[in-house]
């Protein structure tokens, strides 16, 4: 890209030199201008995203979503856990009153889910939040044999 963009500036130079755009004055070569390089970059989206699930519970995608300076829900909650199937889309949503209670409502949704379904959660998808990145959560990823996936914190 930077050698692109480079070359592109010197092109864009022996254009104008030959127009006569700097005058009479000596023309010497110009330096490398990193600035012109980021002014001439754009950023790109990230690609969709292609998992390839075959049957309910093999991905799932977990967050937990919240904060303390949420207003109370009717249930005195301020937090929400939240579990989503990549193969069927389906969603289950826990209500916790502090972020202290998302291994409970995870091990308890686990419990539920595998039991109905009659199939066993292979991967869990999460951020790095703490609230799932500790010694209880590592103990439990490891007892059940659940792949772990982890993408950067506050990224969709």
């Amino acid at each position: 890209m930077a050698q692109q963009n480079g070359t592109y500036w010197a092109t864009c130079h022996g254009m104008l030199s030959k127009k006569g755009c700097f005058g009479n004055d000596r023309i010497s070569k110009i330096k490398f201008c990193e600035n012109f390089v980021v002014g001439k970059t754009r950023r790109t989206s990230f690609g969709t995203a292609q998992h390839v699930t075959k049957e309910k519970l093999d991905y799932v995608h977990s967050d937990l979503w919240g904060s303390s300076n949420v207003p109370y829900s009717l249930s005195k909650c301020q937090y929400f856990i939240s579990f989503t199937d990549d193969w069927s889309r389906k969603v289950w949503i826990n209500f916790l009153n502090t972020k202290d209670e998302a291994f409970t409502s995870f091990t308890e949704w686990k419990k539920m889910v595998e039991t109905q379904s009659e199939r066993k959660l292979k991967k869990l998808r999460t951020d790095n939040g703490l609230e799932s990145c500790n010694q209880k959560f590592d103990g439990f990823y490891k007892k059940e044999e659940i792949v772990r996936h982890r993408t950067c914190t506050y990224t969709p």
